[in-house]
């Protein structure tokens, strides 16, 4: 066990000193991101972020489905796992159709997953926990990213309420299974989106919802490290703040007019993806998009003064800021909040709870 966790330790480092070597996107070639889909859900959020160009960003999508997307088309490196049994049709609720699993071949998928990975800086891995490819799979394409020296974040989904408990059940047995093998883990639970959505819309917007706000945030992290910006985050900043032992928390807030980011960090405060409080975080990220209309100085500085009121005063707090003309008087904010002491919720205690109130 010693020895495990020695190796464990020493790619860890090795992780860390590959991408704390880099200083700054403005006088570095850009860092080399890796987007991984697995299964249905994963594979849509990549598909999402295909459509917007990102310096630096590949993407791979590790499915047992055949779909549409072919290798190579937008710089897309496609893997089908499983094969031999679920015959392109997926695996929902197949927890063997992963890599490694009996219906797979290991050292073949493994070889594929790997020359995807190779040279990658920062690996991100997203997946929706609870079904079949995403569950078994994710934690191995995570271990294999990590055997590649990357840095890895896992930015997965835990399902809505009505989905049942059986599921809720298995993305919980997913999601201890990835923990251990990924730097930074990212837990959105689906059910604190509903705040975001309107209720009487159709059900595939509530998934459509939650596929939209993984890939943008996966999409605000990589602009903040690559892409040229009115206030860049230096590449080591967002590595600190991601590398930071604890819990991870991410919100979204929005807001309009030079009051836009101060409205944005209040709607963000007040309605967490996750069941966690910002008041013990030792770092945080806040990422703007929005018109320079509302992108002034004092609106941004409104809204750290806001941030300022919840987290703790030896929190260390990076600002980036993205002009997008396109989005006029609008302003969005990703914010993230690392190095939580607590501990996230059971999910499976949240399943419960929830359907006792809802029978």
């Amino acid at each position: 066990m010693a020895i495990q966790d020695f190796t464990t330790n020493r790619r860890r480092n090795q992780a860390r000193e590959n991408w704390s070597a880099r200083t700054s996107p403005l006088d570095q070639e850009p860092a080399r991101i890796k987007v991984v889909g697995v299964g249905n859900a994963g594979c849509k959020r990549v598909e999402r972020m295909m459509r917007r160009a990102v310096p630096g960003m590949t993407f791979a999508m590790v499915n047992t489905k055949a779909n549409g997307t072919e290798a190579g088309e937008a710089g897309v490196d496609v893997i089908r796992i499983g094969a031999n049994n679920t015959r392109a049709w997926g695996a929902p609720g197949n927890h063997q159709a992963g890599i490694g699993g009996p219906d797979d071949s290991p050292d073949e998928t493994s070889q594929e997953l790997r020359q995807s990975l190779a040279d990658a800086d920062l690996v991100f891995v997203t997946a929706g926990m609870g079904g079949g490819t995403g569950t078994s799979a994710a934690p191995n394409v995570a271990r294999l990213a990590k055997e590649q020296g990357a840095f890895v974040v896992g930015l997965v989904t835990a399902p809505f309420s009505f989905e049942g408990r059986r599921r809720m059940g298995l993305a919980v047995a997913g999601i201890e299974r990835l923990r251990p093998q990924v730097d930074n883990l990212m837990l959105v639970h689906n059910d604190r989106l509903l705040g975001y959505i309107d209720h009487s819309s159709h059900m595939a917007s509530a998934f459509q919802k939650v596929d939209e706000v993984v890939a943008q945030a996966m999409i605000d992290l990589s602009e903040v490290i690559n892409a040229p910006q009115e206030v860049n985050l230096e590449f080591a900043g967002v590595r600190y703040i991601m590398g930071l032992r604890g819990g991870t928390l991410m919100a979204i807030g929005r807001g309009s007019g030079t009051a836009g980011p101060a409205e944005a960090a209040r709607q963000a405060l007040a309605n967490p993806l996750l069941d966690l409080s910002f008041d013990d975080a030792s770092g945080v990220l806040m990422m703007f998009n929005g018109g320079s209309a509302a992108m002034t100085l004092g609106g941004v500085n409104a809204a750290r003064q806001v941030l300022k009121g919840t987290v703790r005063d030896h929190s260390h707090v990076f600002i980036g800021v993205r002009i997008d003309e396109g989005m006029g008087e609008e302003v969005s904010l990703t914010l993230i909040a690392a190095g939580l002491q607590q501990h996230a919720p059971d999910v499976r205690e949240k399943a419960v709870i929830t359907k006792e109130r809802h029978p």
